[in-house]
């Protein structure tokens, strides 16, 4: 782990990641690839489900990684474009976002959770 002042943390079943006072994400643990573009973006905020990870880039947009249940990658229910505010996602499925308006969307859940408005 690099010597750096940490500001958020976030723990999935066998992974860990962290958001440095630079923005910059750090990953560590098993299980879980890096984000393809962790070195370009920044992020704002993270959050881990049990296999994966989400987080809002300093810009607002969502971006995800890792596996859902025993796929290789994320299935067609793909977090939502526009800018978001707040992300939390929980357990294998469930991981949902408040966008700018403060409309709560949600994805990943085989069940369809839904958004706010459903």
């Amino acid at each position: 782990m690099p010597d750096r002042n940490f500001t958020q943390l976030t723990v999935g079943a066998r992974f860990g990641c962290a958001i440095d006072d630079r923005d910059h994400l750090y990953c560590w643990g098993n299980e879980l690839d890096d984000p393809t573009n962790a070195e370009v973006l920044t992020y704002s905020q993270i959050s881990a489900g049990l296999d994966y990870m989400c987080g809002i880039t300093t810009v607002g947009e969502i971006e995800c990684w890792g596996q859902f249940d025993d796929q290789a990658e994320f299935p067609s229910e793909s977090p939502p474009e526009g800018i978001f505010r707040a992300v939390a996602s929980g357990g294998p499925h469930n991981t949902c976002a408040i966008d700018e308006a403060g409309t709560v969307h949600c994805w990943l859940h085989p069940g369809g959770m839904g958004d706010s408005d459903d």
